[in-house]
């Protein structure tokens, strides 16, 4: 099949929000916007529907339901009425040129008691088209789907005084852009159907012939090789390294003479292969300036590896590093990223403890500067 360009198709841009946490208390609804970096003339004709069967609007643009979370229920999962959204976008929406990129913004609001109007406190952006990042659509004419995504996504919200970013919420997020016209089977792919039967038919006729000894010797031995495959299956799924996956932690003070840099790691891209040009297997470790013994599976300080070898892992997972506090004004974490296998270090990076401050929550972006 020839490649299908997106700016002479209909496409279909689906999301929705599933289990969702804010920082704060009040009444919060979430709005959900298409915009483009070519202007709003190229939204004129996008439409949404939200929900399943819920009435079509000629808009780029849509709102959930509102909650309300007291101090009780502000760090807790809440799950909005109205979380489905799906954009039709008409032929010419997307295109392959950056400076046309359509983008979705996630924007948080809450309400203002004095005022009863909704304030933005927070948000998130997600690219629909194009893709810097996994997942990358696929052009190939094979798939009805350019890409699915499913993961967390993270509200941030500036502070005036300090001009930094900082953590205000999550989402657990999933999209799906397709094509609206449905892929057309081509001839020799029917042909190859054909062929396949015919083949199976003979096997079947072959089947029928062979000496009843043979063919039960052969009954026996497949189940083996199933179960085998099986297993060699779910080995490539375990890490031999399974060590961290800390979402959360017990206690919530260090022990005496120390403290402790509680860092949640969420993911990484375009991280470089291994020098023989393989994929690498990436874990984060988080240390101090010198070098650490880990303590197996319990150490806090490391998560887990990836399944499968891949250059744009996903963690969410807890790294806690202790610092001496006599050492807090000298000291900086270090955050690697290894190769499970090789153990190489793909990417290193620091964080001075000069810089932070106590109790304080910092939303990072770690970029790796090329010479």
């Amino acid at each position: 099949m020839s490649p299908r360009k997106v700016e002479d198709e209909d496409l279909r841009f689906s999301c929705e929000l599933d289990e969702t946490i804010f920082n704060d208390t009040g009444k919060h609804y979430v709005r959900i916007s298409v915009i483009s970096k070519a202007g709003r003339e190229k939204l004129s004709k996008v439409s949404v529907t939200v929900g399943d069967g819920g009435k079509t609007e000629n808009k780029p643009t849509a709102v959930t339901d509102i909650v309300q979370l007291t101090e009780n229920s502000k760090d807790s999962p809440i799950k909005f009425a109205r979380n489905k959204f799906e954009f039709t976008l008409p032929k010419g929406t997307c295109s392959e040129d950056p400076k046309q990129a359509l983008i979705l913004l996630i924007s948080v609001f809450k309400s203002d008691p004095s005022t009863n109007k909704g304030v933005k406190v927070s948000g998130a952006n997600f690219d629909i088209y194009p893709r810097s990042v996994a997942p990358l659509a696929k052009l190939d004419g094979k798939h009805q789907e350019l890409y699915l995504h499913d993961g967390l996504i993270t509200f941030t919200r500036t502070l005036k005084e300090e001009g930094i970013q900082v953590h205000a919420g999550k989402t657990r997020f999933s999209a799906c852009l397709e094509w609206v016209r449905e892929i057309e089977e081509d001839k020799p792919e029917k042909a190859a159907e054909e062929n396949d039967d015919k083949e199976k038919s003979e096997d079947e006729v072959k089947d029928k012939e062979e000496p009843k000894e043979e063919k039960d010797k052969k009954t026996e031995e497949e189940p083996k090789k199933e179960e085998d495959k099986e297993k060699e299956e779910d080995k490539d799924l375990e890490s031999p390294r399974r060590i961290g996956g800390h979402t959360g932690r017990g206690n919530t003070v260090a022990k005496a003479g120390h403290v402790e840099v509680l860092i949640i790691v969420h993911a990484a891209s375009l991280l470089p292969k291994l020098p023989d040009g393989a994929i690498p297997k990436p874990y984060v470790i988080g240390r101090g300036k010198g070098k650490s013994k880990f303590h197996g599976q319990s150490d806090p300080r490391v998560t887990h590896a990836s399944l499968r070898p891949c250059l744009a892992p996903s963690w969410e997972e807890l790294v806690i590093v202790e610092i001496k506090t006599k050492d807090v004004k000298k000291e900086a974490v270090h955050l690697l990223i290894v190769d499970e296998y090789t153990k190489a270090v793909l990417l290193e990076y620091e964080l001075a403890l000069a810089y932070l401050k106590p109790f304080h929550q910092y939303h990072l972006d770690l970029v790796q500067v090329s010479n």
